[in-house]
């Protein structure tokens, strides 16, 4: 899932290093929408995630997938939507990649409630 297409050969991708924090922004791979209870536009996702469906990736300057998070802070609620590349990646790579990042959340998670109950 770290795969860029090579620009000089066709059906030829390169593995990149690890993503960093920095690549979460520059490579755009993380997007956070913040939405409220009287928005209607939460219960819309849908349209959101077909309209998202309809811009290409480019193989060679970014990677196969990004997560977008809509959060509803008053709602204690979120949805996450996982976009892929099929060209590059498949389904089952998508429930790799999204696996791995609810494992990491969950981490970080304990790790925070930790250090509130050390205070």
């Amino acid at each position: 899932m770290r795969a860029l297409q090579v620009k000089t050969e066709a059906f030829t991708a390169e593995n990149q290093e690890p993503v960093t924090l920095n690549d979460i922004a520059t490579m755009d791979l993380f997007h956070i929408r913040h939405f409220s209870q009287s928005d209607d536009t939460f219960e819309n996702w849908q349209h959101y995630a077909e309209d998202e469906c309809n811009i290409a990736f480019d193989w060679y300057s970014q990677f196969p997938f990004f997560l977008t998070v809509w959060v509803n802070d008053s709602a204690e609620q979120a949805r996450l939507v996982l976009f892929s590349d099929h060209y590059m990646s498949d389904g089952y790579s998508g429930m790799v990649v999204l696996n791995f990042i609810l494992e990491r959340v969950a981490c970080l998670a304990k790790e925070e409630n930790g250090r509130e109950q050390m205070k």
